[in-house]
């Protein structure tokens, strides 16, 4: 073989073996004659200089319970105040309409839960402490909730604006935004976080976390899908190497190892994959294999999907909770099934654990049971539709058609 005839079968190998790049956004649809309308949306926030956008993320995690000082209204510490980006500082009681300026001289945050993050560098988070219930306010920590909630519709809104006009500074903001979240990332600490009383620090730093435990989330949404699908949008835009130039560092590989890959490995190491929320970690971890183009998350993301089938789910097809949560679980599952739906692996590829390649993937056909998991409950369910009341059962769930005759109907499994 002459070194021409090498060099030929040597590119075509590379051809057949490396990964064409998936067309991006992959998991949006931005119409461009609407230009005007994504225009008007982001135009608050293009008002603010990006100093001012990026200080709306905070430095750490926030916590997203905390009751009014006053009247403990509400349930859990559950959204119990409203908030606007036109008083950001402000947080204003749902139920006694309670006022709160940060910081508020009436409820000082002069106590600090300290803890170290992974980095061993010592965290605190500000609170007041009412002496006479002996309860915690994390006022600011819960409006750092507010201000990130905001600043991520904002980041979701500004690359739809770059999709539909090609404007520069619509994908240049959403850079800066991930750039600042993969900065921040390592730094934060993981924390049980989905309770007004056990706000603490985990004991281990390192996943996988606890349930109700994580940095950017907790045990279900680790992985920021929101900022996922706004990388997706301005995947091609010439921002990331912009930013790069004028930071001395690489901005996409900060982002994508340094923020993505991360909460890749905390959903991946995270023991629970069987559950009824298989539509949050689950699904953006495949999402975020199609995005960052790598198939083993792909692989591993659909390996997790059948696994809640497999596992999560009694032979008769009932899943092994409530009716309300089998319901909730096949919404889940639906969601995860469609982010794949149509996926091809790179021409060469076979994930090297199962021996598997996936070509215009259609997962329902990969797994039968699926049709079976589909009414199971129904058998059971009252003449008037209205799901059986089993565990934790929503009132007034209805699923079923409302009927005139029944028989009786046994779920063994169940």
């Amino acid at each position: 073989m002459n070194a021409q005839t090498l060099a030929m079968c040597t590119a075509m190998l590379l051809c057949a073996t490396l990964a064409p790049a998936e067309e991006h956004p992959i998991y949006a649809s931005v119409d461009p004659a609407k230009a005007d309308e994504y225009e008007t949306v982001v135009e608050r926030v293009m008002a603010m200089s990006e100093d001012e956008m990026l200080s709306f993320m905070p430095d750490l995690p926030y916590i997203g319970m905390c009751n009014c000082p006053r009247c403990y209204g509400g349930a859990q510490g559950r959204n119990i105040f409203s908030w606007s980006v036109d008083r950001p500082h402000q947080l204003i009681c749902r139920h006694c309409d309670l006022v709160i300026d940060l910081p508020d001289e009436r409820f000082p945050e002069t106590e600090r839960l300290i803890g170290e993050n992974a980095l061993g560098e010592e965290v605190a988070f500000p609170y007041y402490l009412n002496e006479e219930t002996g309860e915690r306010h994390f006022l600011t920590g819960n409006l750092w909730m507010y201000h990130r909630r905001w600043l991520t519709r904002q980041v979701t809104a500004l690359a739809e604006a770059w999709q539909a006009t090609r404007k520069p500074e619509y994908a240049r903001r959403v850079a800066l935004v991930l750039d600042k979240v993969a900065t921040l990332y390592p730094h934060w600490p993981a924390i049980h976080n989905r309770s007004v009383n056990r706000v603490r620090f985990c004991d281990s730093q390192e996943p996988p976390y606890a349930w109700d435990a994580g940095r950017w989330g907790n045990f279900h949404n680790e992985i920021p899908r929101v900022l996922l699908t706004a990388y997706d949008l301005i995947h091609d835009s010439d921002a990331f190497e912009t930013l790069s130039q004028e930071r001395g560092y690489d901005v996409r590989a900060r982002i994508e190892d340094d923020l993505f890959r991360e909460t890749y490995r905390a959903a991946e190491l995270s023991p629970y994959k069987v559950s009824n929320v298989v539509g949050y970690d689950i699904t953006s971890a495949a999402m975020m294999g199609r995005v960052l183009e790598e198939p083993a998350m792909v692989h591993k993301a659909f390996g997790w999907m059948l696994k809640n089938l497999d596992e999560g789910f009694f032979y008769d097809g009932t899943w092994h909770e409530s009716p309300s949560y089998h319901y909730m679980t096949l919404g889940g599952l639906r969601r995860a099934f469609s982010v794949i739906e149509g996926y091809s692996d790179p021409p060469g590829y076979v994930h090297e654990e199962t021996g598997q390649r996936f070509d215009d993937l259609d997962p329902v056909s990969v797994a039968p049971f699926w049709a079976t998991v589909q009414d199971a409950f129904k058998a059971i369910g009252h003449p008037d539709g209205a799901s059986a009341v089993v565990h934790d059962t929503w009132p007034g769930e209805r699923r079923a058609d409302p009927r005139e005759a029944t028989v009786s109907a046994l779920l063994p499994g169940y």
